[in-house]
C-alpha cells in the first residue's frame, strides 16, 4: 500500500512518452505469489511497453530469456568455456543494472576531507577507498573482461 493510502500512480519514463497509469493502492506480498491486483497492474505496464515502445519490449524479453538461461545453467557445473563466458556476461550486466548506489572519486575525496587527516595518509586512504569501490562495483581493473556486445535492439 502506498504510504498515505492514495492511489498508485505510475509514469512512463521513456523519453517523451508521459503515459500514466493509476491503480488502487497495491498490497504486494513480500514472500509468495503476487495477488490478482498486482498481476493486473504489471500486465498493464507490459501492455503499454509492448504497444508504445516495442523495441524496449523486445529487449526486455531477450533479457528475460538470457537471465533464465543464466539461472538454469548455474544449477550445473559446466566445463564449456562459451557457457561460462555467457553466464559471466549476463551476471555482470545484471550486477551493473541492479546497483542502487555508486560513488565517484570526488565523493570519496569529499568524505575523506571531513576527517582530520592530510598528506600521505589522505592519499593512501583515497587510493584504498577507490580500489575497494572498484572491487565491489567491478569497475576499473576489476571490470569483467567481456567480449564487445552489440545490442539486440537499439532504444
Amino acid at each position: 500500500m502506498t504510504p498515505n493510502g492514495t492511489n498508485t500512480v505510475t509514469l512512463c519514463r521513456v523519453r517523451g512518452c508521459g503515459w500514466t497509469h493509476t491503480a488502487p493502492p497495491l498490497s504486494i506480498p513480500i514472500i509468495g505469489q503476487p495477488n490478482q491486483q498486482v498481476v493486473e497492474y504489471v500486465t498493464k505496464l507490459i501492455q503499454h511497453v509492448q504497444e508504445k515502445h516495442p523495441p524496449l519490449g523486445n529487449r526486455t524479453l531477450a533479457s528475460t530469456q538470457e537471465f533464465m538461461g543464466y539461472l538454469f545453467t548455474d544449477y550445473f557445473k559446466v566445463n564449456d568455456p562459451s557457457v561460462i563466458q555467457m553466464r559471466e556476461v549476463i551476471r555482470a550486466q545484471l550486477h551493473k543494472a541492479t546497483r542502487k548506489n555508486s560513488i565517484t572519486d570526488a565523493e570519496i575525496k569529499d568524505r575523506l576531507s571531513r576527517l582530520p587527516i592530510d598528506g600521505e595518509l589522505f592519499e593512501k586512504l583515497e587510493g584504498l577507498l577507490q580500489d575497494m569501490r572498484d572491487v565491489l562495483l567491478e569497475e576499473g581493473r576489476y571490470a569483467p573482461q567481456l567480449p564487445e556486445q552489440k545490442p539486440l535492439v537499439t532504444a
